[in-house]
């Protein structure tokens, strides 16, 4: 029931009634129903969570469209319901209100009955009125019928009929057509917009037009800010001392419209939306606010405020229209001829060519000689610029003293190469390591070569390996073993060879043979056959006759192929053959050579045994050659170099196999040669460094230091005797990079000179060194640059406004101006409310809000009595208020109509009122009718077709396009048909435009401009095809896909980046597919959860004026098995799917069960919505991505600056339908953008 009001607010109302009248008309139609009523509200509260029913403050009611049916006269029926107003009967109040039942039933039904209860009613057909309180929901619209029929008796004496109406009537005012014909438009005279927010020109054209015409049409397509229109319009109104009823056929529309004021207009507006509790709060605050501002204010003072404001208003108009005047004369200057070099031109041109060059040629600081050349030649700045480069203002200190010679000092890469080895070495070498080597002094270079060959001699020596080791122990002694070793590595290698060759055919025809023959006699049988079909002959059945083993064996063999027929296939057969002959010979030899040596049998190593075995015959082979190429070598080399290897080879302990001695020989060489050796080169290194830091620091002291050049050599001597690495390396590049600079200072002073005599700002910034003169290069072409700053100064002594500055003021006194005129629409709405509420609204004000307080909860003996007072005071109130936002049928309820008149009527979404919003016409003077004929209609559901034509026939004769008022066109098309001159509102700020390019291709024409970018977006992506498998509709729903969005929804809930998002879901057939998914959701979400979502299940229809953050739209249909979906593309469904698919601002989830390719047609709307979804809107313009190609140098320059700032630069970046030169992103998120 909740989910159920959340939909439908507009329409529905519960009640708590009492005394069911039970009679049967003459037609045998039987009444059945309460007729004593009171409005009551449905209240959530999801914190505990629990729902109230509350009184609402409206008094009881009769439930008079019942009392009319049932025959009872209207002067009856109001005398009934004075009687209840005067007695304050309540249906809960049975001892008040069974005496009114008692009287009613017996006055209009003498025969009738009062019972206490059901039990005690007669028999069908005697009249009763019995006591059985109830709720019942029950619909708004009863109010419509009452506020009209009022509305018609009050016509003939009224002295004006609303232009609206008689538009839609076809008849023209008398009054207002005297008064049209003298009407003068304004022709260019602006008129004095009153603006508290921003506006584009189709929302200043709406105020513009009201205030020449009595009716406004407004076209709002879906988000393009028709409520921050209407706000801009309240505050243009509320200045000019007008009360506006701002009202739609639903109250989503409305919702926001209050915030969007300003603070200080709030309290003159009363936002009656929610339920009758939250409206009573909104009057409370408001009624609370007007009392302390006229407390606090008086009329002269607020009028001296606004002259003040009107004094500062018109000096800003003033300046603002100078600064757009001079704005003008600049760009007037674009049309003077200016002489230069001979030519004349335009200055825009000449100010385009300075622009369009400043980027390569403006680097020239001015001013500079007139002269047509530079007095220095290219290649003289090409190298002012390169010393530049290479001096500095330190060194030109140092190079006015002397400086020690390079050659005197070592290099620093020689300085640290030294000392890391001193350091390194310079520890005491164990005496014990001199018994192993000749007294003879060797080199490291001999040394190093030595470890060299040692460490490289035991790589790949795997002493755990038996079989390795026996290799190495048999290659040493050479012989037989030897020789076997070798048989084996050779019958692998060749083995494996010939295997390979013959595999190619073998793998390719795959050949299979099955024959009892042994294998020679099969090679040779094959090898017979394939000879003779290589001879001329041909293999025919007489040869097979002549050699049956032939035909035999022709039979027992075939291929992938089938028989043998050609020779390939018989040579294919004769490889397979010897491929297994050659594996099985090799097997044999490798198991028995092997065996017991812990290596793989050969059956152990799979189909290719031959693999495996070249693997290891690697590993024999250079086990065998060990001793030969390795160990022997190392002998002669250790004697070249004194190494007494024998030494060392003797003191380790004998082993009792022959195999053991190589491994004693790879132990010594790993663990006590390789190690003496680096022992040994330590030792002859340190010899040679000895005494070097002595010498070095000798050359420092013998230089005699001047004043200048003390600090450097201060920290060459430091650095020697700290032995620091840095500062040595610092201090020589330093002084090797003076001397190389000496030649260059005394060149460039010179050239400096010269320069300065012609261009003394370039000179200095050359010699400060100021951007870009601190390169190696001059910045460009010195001939074209020299011809810039001429054209530049030429252009400057031309040289008008600043209109970047101009452009600057004018922005900062648009926004000075908007807010000065919030603060005159302030003062002068206040104005108008002191001078509007006198002695007796100031006392209604306070009566009704002292009677509020008062009545508190609702609760208490005097409640029934003090709501009553408080109604009285109420119609006292509403002309206080000059601002009421309210629906429709709110509106009919609160105000008279031909009564209540309102300046301004202002009908939002019109296009979902139906005919019966016309009344709203009559509270008010003007009217500005907003909706949108692209978007949903009013449905006449309920309707009895040829009963309303019968209506029409016979009430709406002479009414133009009588037709249209058959309970589908709504108030907008009505009044479309009347009023004619729409506006329409073509800037959308609702949807990243991935989402709204779906509706603005199916209903507007692409016209529509999405101003937002997409990157403001929550999540990402923007649009999701979700298809739902194994799903079936039936009657309107389909409950795998409903289950489906239910648990995507729950899903998104849990999800941090959806944290802050408002969920919606649209059924796109009927309600009956959002029912079910609300009831999915409500189990799976509590209740908290489910409020702070603000989670709506509905239809299109339902949707209209609202928004959320994420929107899912469940298709629900599914096609027949063998058949197509009948196609979905009228006018009706148009509307539908342009008012579903544009809800959504941040993503938008297309949820469908169906194969759209083959259950739709071309051209369904499901089928186009389906596909913008799958395609992601990449129709649309998209903002380039990251890498795209920067199209000027500038471009390109600006881009690598930035990015050493930290920042990133994307060209041509697309902000809805616009696009900007550059978007600029900063690390935190912050963005710029540069045209």
């Amino acid at each position: 029931l909740y989910g159920k009001f959340e939909r439908e607010s507009e329409k529905l109302q519960l009640f708590v009634a009492d005394g069911i009248l039970r009679i049967k008309k003459p037609d045998d139609v039987l009444i059945q129903h309460p007729i004593l009523l009171q409005r009551v509200e449905l209240v959530f509260n999801p914190s505990v969570p629990e729902f109230l029913i509350k009184e609402s403050p409206e008094s009881p009611e009769l439930y008079t469209p019942l009392l009319r049916y049932a025959g009872i006269d209207g002067k009856a029926i109001q005398q009934l319901r004075e009687q209840i107003e005067k007695e304050l009967l309540h249906p809960l109040d049975a001892e008040a209100t069974s005496e009114f039942f008692k009287s009613f039933i017996h006055k209009f039904w003498p025969d009738g009955a009062y019972c206490d209860s059901v039990a005690q009613m007669p028999s069908d057909g005697v009249p009763c009125i019995y006591r059985e309180p109830t709720f019942f929901l029950g619909y708004r619209g009863q109010g419509y019928v009452e506020a009209l029929e009022a509305y018609i008796q009050k016509l003939p004496d009224l002295d004006a009929v609303p232009e609206a109406l008689l538009r839609l009537v076809g008849t023209e005012d008398r009054r207002g057509a005297g008064a049209a014909k003298n009407r003068v438009e304004p022709s260019g005279q602006s008129i004095d917009l009153l603006l508290t927010k921003p506006a584009n020109p189709e929302q200043q054209r709406v105020i513009e037009e009201l205030e020449t015409k009595d009716t406004v049409m407004v076209q709002g397509p879906p988000g393009t800010g028709k409520t921050h229109t209407i706000a801009n319009l309240i505050g243009h109104l509320l200045a000019k001392h007008q009360r506006i009823l701002v009202t739609s056929h639903a109250s989503k529309a409305l919702r926001v419209v209050k915030e969007l004021l300003a603070p200080s207009l709030r309290p003159l507006c009363v936002s009656v939306l929610h339920g009758d509790d939250d409206s009573s709060k909104e009057l409370d605050e408001s009624i609370s606010g007007i009392i302390n501002y006229l407390a606090k204010s008086s009329a002269p003072k607020l009028e001296e405020e606004i002259r003040q404001l009107t004094v500062e208003r018109t000096e800003l108009v003033k300046e603002s229209d100078k600064l757009r005047q001079d704005l003008r004369e600049a760009a007037l200057m674009e049309y003077r001829r200016v002489d230069f070099q001979g030519q004349k031109n335009l200055p825009a041109a000449l100010g385009r060519r300075i622009a369009s060059e400043r980027e390569q040629h403006g680097w020239i600081p001015g001013p500079t000689s007139e002269a047509d050349k530079c007095p220095l030649s290219e290649e003289d700045i090409k190298k002012l610029y390169r010393m530049n480069s290479q001096l500095t203002d330190e060194d030109n200190a140092l190079l006015a003293g002397p400086l020690p010679s390079l050659d005197q000092l070592p290099s620093a890469k020689e300085f640290i190469s030294y000392f890391d080895q001193f350091k390194s070495l310079d520890k005491k070498i164990p005496e014990e390591i001199k018994e192993f080597w000749e007294p003879a002094s060797v080199g490291v270079v001999a040394l190093e070569r030595l470890k060299h060959h040692l460490a490289n001699a035991i790589e790949g020596v795997e002493l755990d390996s038996p079989w390795f080791m026996e290799c190495v122990q048999a290659g040493g002694e050479h012989g037989d073993k030897a020789d076997s070793w070798r048989e084996l590595i050779e019958l692998v290698r060749t083995s494996r060879d010939q295997i390979g060759k013959k595999e190619k055919l073998v793998v390719r025809l795959g050949p299979v043979i099955e024959s009892t023959l042994p294998a020679p006699d099969q090679i040779r049988i094959l090898q017979e056959i394939i000879e003779h079909l290589k001879s001329p002959k041909k293999f025919k059945k007489l040869t097979s006759l002549f050699h049956p083993e032939w035909s035999r064996l022709t039979q027992e063999a075939k291929t992938d192929q089938g028989e043998l027929k050609e020779v390939e296939h018989f040579e294919a057969v004769l490889h397979f053959l010897q491929i297994r002959q050659v594996r099985e010979n090799l097997c044999k030899r490798w198991d028995r050579q092997m065996a017991g040596r812990s290596v793989p049998s050969s059956e152990g190593m799979g189909p290719k045994p031959e693999e495996t075995m070249f693997a290891y015959a690697v590993k024999l082979e250079a086990a065998v050659n060990w001793m030969d190429e390795h160990w022997g070598k190392l002998k002669t080399e250790m004697a070249e170099v004194g190494l007494k290897w024998e030494v060392l080879f003797n003191r380790l302990p004998l082993q009792p196999h022959k195999e053991s001695e190589t491994a004693r020989i790879v132990h010594l060489i790993r663990d006590q040669l390789i190690p003496l050796t680096d022992k040994q080169v330590e030792t002859v290194e340190i010899k040679g460094l000895k005494g070097v830091r002595e010498r070095w620091l000798k050359t420092i002291r013998s230089l005699e230091p001047t004043e200048v050049s003390r600090p450097l050599l201060k920290t060459f001597e430091q650095a020697f005797k700290d032995i620091d690495y840095d500062a040595y390396d610092k201090a020589w590049k330093r002084l090797a990079q003076l001397l190389e600079r000496k030649p260059a200072f005394e060149e460039r002073k010179k050239l400096l000179d010269q320069l300065s005599k012609v261009a003394p700002q370039w000179a200095e910034a050359i010699t400060h060194r100021d951007a870009p003169h601190d390169t190696d290069r001059p910045p460009g072409s010195l001939d074209k640059a020299w011809t810039h700053r001429q054209l530049a100064q030429k252009l400057s002594g031309l040289a008008g406004p600043d209109v970047e500055k101009l452009e600057e003021r004018l922005a900062h006194l648009t926004e000075k101006l908007q807010k000065v005129n919030a603060m005159y629409v302030e003062k002068s709405a206040w104005k108008a409310q002191v001078e509007r509420t006198g002695l007796k609204q100031q006392q209604a004000l306070n009566g009704w809000l002292g009677l509020y307080r008062k009545i508190g909860k609702g609760t208490g003996k005097l409640v029934g009595k003090l709501k009553e007072e408080a109604r009285k005071s109420l119609s006292e109130c509403h002309q206080a208020v000059p601002v009421w936002i309210m629906p429709v049928s709110r509106a009919l309820e609160s105000f008279e109509l031909g009564t209540t008149d309102f300046d301004v009527i202002i009908v939002d979404e019109a296009s979902q009122c139906d005919v019966l919003g016309l009344a709203a016409f009559g509270l008010g003077k003007k009217i500005v009718v907003i909706g949108d004929h692209e978007q949903v209609s009013p449905y006449a559901v309920g309707f009895e077709i040829d009963r309303v034509q019968g209506l029409i026939d016979e009430f709406l004769d002479g009414i133009p396009n009588k037709q249209l008022y058959d309970g589908k066109t709504s108030v907008y098309d009505l009044a479309r048909q009347a009023f004619g001159g729409i506006i329409r509102l073509i800037e959308h700020f609702r949807c990243v435009p991935e989402i709204i390019q779906f509706s603005n291709q199916l209903c507007y024409g692409g016209e529509i401009l999405p101003l937002r970018e997409a990157s403001t977006s929550q999540v990402y992506p923007h649009l999701i095809a979700h298809r739902v498998q194994g799903a079936a509709s039936e009657n309107k729903t389909n409950a795998v896909e409903a289950l489906e969005v239910a648990s995507l929804i729950t899903a998104i809930c849990r999800l941090e980046e959806f944290d802050r998002c408002t969920v919606g879901a649209i059924c796109m057939v009927g309600t009956e597919q959002a029912i079910k998914i609300d009831s999915i959701l409500r189990r799976c979400l509590s209740a908290t959860e489910y409020r702070r979502r603000r989670i709506l299940c509905g239809n299109a229809s339902q949707f209209q004026g609202d928004e959320r953050d994420v929107v899912f739209l469940s298709l629900v249909d599914t096609a027949q098995k063998g058949g197509a979906l009948a196609l979905r593309s009228s006018d009706e469904w148009r509307r539908i799917y342009n008012v579903a698919a544009s809800r959504a601002r941040d993503q938008l989830w297309v949820v469908y069960s169906m194969d759209p390719h083959r259950d739709l047609k071309k051209g369904d709307l499901r089928l186009g919505l389906i596909s913008h979804a799958q395609k992601g809107g990449v129709e649309s313009k998209r903002a380039q991505r990251p890498g795209e190609q920067f199209d000027s140098e500038f471009a390109k320059s600006l881009n690598e600056r930035l990015v050493e700032l930290g920042y990133r630069a994307v060209p041509k970046y697309a902000i809805g339908e616009f696009e900007v030169d550059f978007l600029i992103e900063g690390n935190a998120g912050t963005k710029a953008v540069v045209s």
